[in-house]
């Protein structure tokens, strides 16, 4: 079951969302465990698999989650849950996609996020190997093969704040608290 009710900070109208639901995904990803956590004023979601109509439920016609500051892309940033209402549901400042080079960070997907403007930065597990996909720069990407296991952590304040490290380069980047909640 998902969430019927808005939280609280939640329940804006989302005016990106389609006319009709996404078809059904008979698969278990329906069923999968997602979580949303709030350690002060920071917002972070990540819904596991969730696609299809429970997902679409969630986003639409309202954003009952809102806003959060980071967002990881269900289903490994498969076609089937980057869409833009789901983007602008979440309005989020930075997106992490948990992909396998093969498996999810799909060419329609990432094209999704590249076009977000509200998006500072995107993070992707690996560096997407499927035919046509635009991936983000390497600093951006944790595994830039599949040899290698690299991570990235979030690591956040309560103000709202929060930091992402890639463990391949080093290279951390800092977010300022969000001023877009309700």
């Amino acid at each position: 079951q998902t969430v019927k009710a808005p939280i609280s900070g939640g329940g804006q109208r989302n005016t990106s969302c389609p006319d009709h639901v996404p078809p059904a995904d008979t698969s278990e990803n329906r069923r999968s465990t997602g979580f949303y956590l709030r350690f002060g004023n920071f917002r972070f979601v990540d819904l596991g698999d969730l696609s299809s109509e429970p997902l679409f439920n969630l986003v639409c016609p309202n954003a009952l989650l809102g806003p959060v500051d980071l967002f990881l892309v269900p289903h490994h940033g498969s076609t089937d849950t980057t869409y833009p209402a789901v983007l602008a549901a979440f309005r989020p400042i930075a997106v992490v996609v948990n992909n396998g080079a093969t498996k999810g960070g799909q060419a329609p997907a990432l094209n999704t996020l590249h076009s977000v403007p509200t998006l500072q930065d995107v993070w992707q597990l690996h560096q997407s190997t499927l035919q046509d996909v635009r991936n983000y720069p390497e600093p951006q990407i944790a595994n830039l093969g599949t040899s290698t296991a690299y991570w990235l952590k979030a690591v956040a304040m309560r103000d709202g704040s929060f930091s992402i490290t890639n463990a391949r380069t080093g290279e951390t980047r800092a977010y300022r608290p969000s001023s877009r909640r309700s």
